[in-house]
């Protein structure tokens, strides 16, 4: 499985699993090397790509996570989006 986005609330992921929508699940998401549990929703299962190479993208809402973790992707985001820019 492979990231594509992630927000405080959600991600959206490739993978070769094509989990029902609305179908509630765990999900363990590795954030540079820590896992992190949580319990999330399947909003809705995509194609990506065309042929018989298709993968399947998945976007889920979180429904549970620790305000800890959280906050350790709150982190993640901010430090992504600030990567590479110089401030003065």
């Amino acid at each position: 499985t492979c990231m594509l986005d992630l927000s405080e609330n959600g991600i959206f992921v490739v993978t070769d699993k094509e989990p029902v929508a609305n179908t509630q699940l765990t999900l363990l998401i590795n954030l540079n090397g820590k896992l992190i549990p949580v319990d999330a929703l399947v909003l809705r299962v995509s194609r990506i790509g065309e042929g018989a190479s298709q993968e399947v993208g998945v976007a889920f809402r979180f429904l549970k996570i620790s305000p800890e973790d959280q906050e350790l992707i709150r982190q993640f985001i901010r430090n992504e989006l600030m990567r590479g820019l110089k401030l003065e």
